[in-house]
């Protein structure tokens, strides 16, 4: 399929396989305004009013202020040959005059503005105003030392166009060499030292596969983690896990690959509170991620090393509440149930609907272990906490359990792959 995406002021030109296409979302059409410049000019102002200091809008900002206005490069479709204008404008109004104001193309990583491309970007009336740079990561001439942010990392945001430092973690620099443009505060080198050894190791693993045995399945599978910087030890129930979860997963849909990550992972040592909100926060993201395979779902403790009945127990509720979570909401004319309750009318009740009934117990989720009785029947009762409560159901279910039924045939061939296999 041929497809034209927009790329600045103009359209890229992309082949997508079809087996690739999973459907095709177009722009609504939207009627356009009828006065754009007025309209724009009005919400620049109004936003001016609340981001300028009060002292400027009573007295003019003094002697020496200078100002930045930042601006997307070439590959974004920001109307900045409008914007800039206005906002040039509007400074001249407060007191500030055109050789006080720097117009900044930020472009990140990308290669910089031509004088044609800032021509086509801000306009030519722009660049005879003011002055106008543009991005240059490669160019050491426009890199200055920077120093350490305050927290001693070799990394830090220009004070001049942020608020505090920025830390970067990745790499042990005895310097920082920071752009003097906005978007370019951190080090030009970081982007060659970004972690990617997981993923060279598992496409290493795939392609190892192939070569074994050309076409056979594969999955794009992660179990990485950080580590606990005090102790050396794994920490599999860190927010960084989690970012990993969901990394791991974009990279699965990238290569076309079904995805294992996730589960409901702690390093709690017992299936206390601590491990409850840190297995859900990395199972809520396995969800929502889209990882197709999920191995350690249940039972985990001490970063992989102990397995806890109740834990469990518990993580079988979590994944019922994330399977009703993942079915998200049916909007059909039967769940909306407009005549239901046109029937039922201000001041009624629906729980004796034929409606209601029909759907009572298969609409909500219930829990297995979780109570949610009222406070006064849970303090008669003992006070149980969930705990105990899972280890009640977790011996009940073994108490309870009979292995299932498997024919004489069945049992025989399995017996035989078993013995056969053997080493």
């Amino acid at each position: 399929m041929d497809v034209q995406i927009p790329y600045g002021h103009e359209l890229l030109e992309l082949k997508v396989p079809e087996s690739q296409v999973a459907g095709v979302c177009s722009p609504r059409p939207m009627p356009p305004a009828p006065d754009p410049d007025t309209l724009l000019r009005r919400s620049i102002e109004a936003s001016m009013k609340e981001c300028l200091p009060s002292s400027w809008q009573e007295e003019g900002p003094g002697m020496g202020v200078k100002a930045c206005i930042a601006i997307t490069d070439r590959t974004r479709s920001t109307p900045n040959s409008r914007i800039v204008p206005i906002l040039l404008d509007l400074l001249n109004t407060s007191g500030m005059p055109d050789q006080n104001v720097t117009v900044i193309s930020g472009g990140g990583m990308h290669a910089p503005d031509s004088r044609a491309d800032l021509q086509r970007t801000v306009g030519q009336t722009v660049l005879d105003r003011v002055e106008v740079i543009t991005n240059e990561p490669d160019n050491d001439a426009v890199m200055i030392k920077h120093g350490h942010d305050r927290h001693r990392h070799p990394g830090g945001g220009a004070p001049a166009f942020c608020r505090g430092g920025h830390q970067n973690r990745s790499h042990q620099r005895q310097s920082l060499y920071a752009s003097r443009l906005v978007g370019q505060w951190q080090d030009r080198n970081a982007r060659r030292f970004q972690p990617a050894q997981q993923n060279a190791e598992i496409l290493a693993g795939i392609t190892l596969a192939q070569f074994i045995s050309s076409g056979t399945p594969v999955v794009y599978g992660s179990t990485s983690t950080n580590l606990d910087m005090k102790t050396g030890g794994l920490a599999i129930g860190s927010p960084e896990l989690a970012l990993v979860i969901t990394a791991t997963a974009q990279m699965a849909r990238h290569y076309g690959l079904p995805c294992r990550s996730g589960g409901s992972l702690t390093d709690a040592h017992s299936p206390d509170a601590r491990a409850g909100f840190e297995a859900m926060l990395s199972l809520l993201t396995t969800i929502n991620s889209g990882v197709d395979f999920v191995l350690h779902s249940a039972g985990i403790l001490s970063a992989y090393l102990a397995f806890s009945y109740e834990k469990f127990v518990l993580d079988d509720e979590m994944c019922g509440m994330m399977r009703r979570y993942r079915r998200g909401i049916t909007v059909t004319p039967d769940t909306l149930a407009y005549d239901v309750i046109a029937n039922v009318g201000s001041g009624g009740n629906f729980l004796m609907e034929e409606h209601t009934i029909k759907r009572c117990r298969s609409e909500f989720w219930q829990p297995a272990v979780c109570e949610r009785g009222d406070l006064e029947t849970w303090q008669t009762g003992g006070r149980p906490d969930v705990v105990v409560r899972a280890r009640q159901r977790w011996q009940q279910l073994l108490a309870e359990h009979q292995d299932p039924p498997l024919d004489k045939a069945t049992a025989h061939q399995l017996r035989a792959f078993v013995e056969e296999h053997a080493l």
